[in-house]
């Protein structure tokens, strides 16, 4: 029997074209598109004009102190309260925010930011306070079926560390990987917005968010938060779909409201602030030349190809890193010189401007990834 009479006579190949291989029987026809169809399909909409749309996945990253927890608390009251959130348009709904670290201080925040605004939020906005992860397939089904319930247009993991409670590696590019997965199948399944917070790494310099450049290379948008002295900021860093750049100035002002036993409980809520983010607000990364980023990209490319090697003899090697001649002699050849004796040197030169940039970081003779 030829191979296109195995299949059905509708499954077969165009004429002309020979397969040499038969299909499975246990193939399913996977859901197609024609450019006819597209109209039929769900348009990009905005959540929160010019800054995230419906249906993307959000990375909502800072250093510690510098304001993540109380913007994000105003963000999810205005999408409720569908009022506008730094005087940009929102789209009104439900939130579910998946609180994973420091339950009690966050609910008296919530409950002090209600207070303070008056608003009511009814049944638009429920918390999930027990153990959720995004690298596992149930959760992430439980998620989709309960954020139906509550029919949630935005959907919040914070944080993502806590979500990966040891079953997954952040400096991982495959683990990375298969969370923004999971987050883009939570994010169709529901038509909901999945924002994740995260953290930079532990340089206090660093400008960037921390762990596998896979993260940052496959989420939609990233907004950055970051403090310097009394100036807090909020930049679009990342936009798949907008605009880089969109940003924002806030600060913190006290907050209480009456405790249960007569006494006020305390903490802070949002002020937003009139301008874009200054530029001292929102420090910068010195533009890599493209020796330094060429480079860069390489040692990247090169932990990525050693890490299941490293994985079999029970180490990270986003931990361990490579000794720094091994990482020359790997990175060399993506060095553009004019004369090719100065090659070995030029590379040295930028693996040290990427250590001073703190992109990578240097720990007992060997460079890794900053984390």
């Amino acid at each position: 029997m030829s191979i296109a009479a195995q299949n059905s006579s509708r499954d077969v190949a165009s004429p002309g074209v020979r397969p040499i291989m038969p299909v499975p029987g246990e193939a399913q026809i996977l859901v197609t598109h024609t450019p006819q169809q597209f109209e039929e399909l769900p348009v990009l909409t905005w959540l929160v004009e010019k800054v995230f749309h419906m249906m993307g996945v959000i990375l909502f990253w800072g250093a510690s102190g510098a304001g993540k927890t109380a913007l994000l608390i105003d963000l999810i009251l205005a999408l409720v309260a569908g009022s506008a959130w730094a005087g940009r348009p929102v789209q009104q709904g439900g939130v579910l925010y998946c609180a994973l670290e420091g339950a009690a201080g966050f609910r008296r925040r919530v409950s002090i930011a209600l207070h303070h605004t008056g608003i009511e939020p009814a049944d638009k906005l429920h918390f999930i306070f027990e153990p959720v992860s995004l690298v596992k397939e149930q959760d992430v089904i439980n998620l989709a079926k309960t954020a139906l319930r509550h029919k949630a247009i935005l959907i919040v993991i914070d944080t993502l560390a806590a979500s990966l409670a040891g079953e997954a590696d952040e400096n991982s590019n495959r683990d990375m990987t298969l969370l923004t997965h999971n987050a883009k199948r939570l994010a169709m399944m529901t038509g909901s917005a999945v924002l994740i917070t995260h953290h930079t790494g532990r340089n206090p310099a660093q400008v960037a968010e921390r762990g596998a450049y896979s993260l940052r290379a496959n989420v939609d948008t990233s907004i950055r938060v970051s403090r310097t002295g009394n100036d807090r900021a909020w930049e679009v860093v990342k936009a798949r779909d907008g605009v880089d750049g969109v940003s924002g100035r806030f600060e913190l002002v006290d907050a209480s409201m009456p405790g249960p036993h007569g006494n006020d409980i305390e903490s802070v809520v949002v002020r937003h602030l009139d301008g874009p983010a200054s530029d001292d607000a929102m420090p910068k990364v010195e533009a890599l030349t493209p020796n330094q980023s060429a480079v860069f990209e390489q040692f990247k490319l090169l932990l990525d190809s050693e890490e299941a090697l490293a994985e079999e003899r029970g180490e990270s090697i986003w931990n361990v890193g490579f000794p720094l001649d091994d990482c020359v002699r790997s990175c060399m050849a993506a060095v553009k010189v004019n004369d090719t004796r100065h090659r070995t040197t030029r590379t040295r030169e930028a693996f040290q401007a990427l250590v001073k940039a703190g992109l990578v970081m240097e720990k007992e003779g060997r460079l890794l990834l900053t984390n």
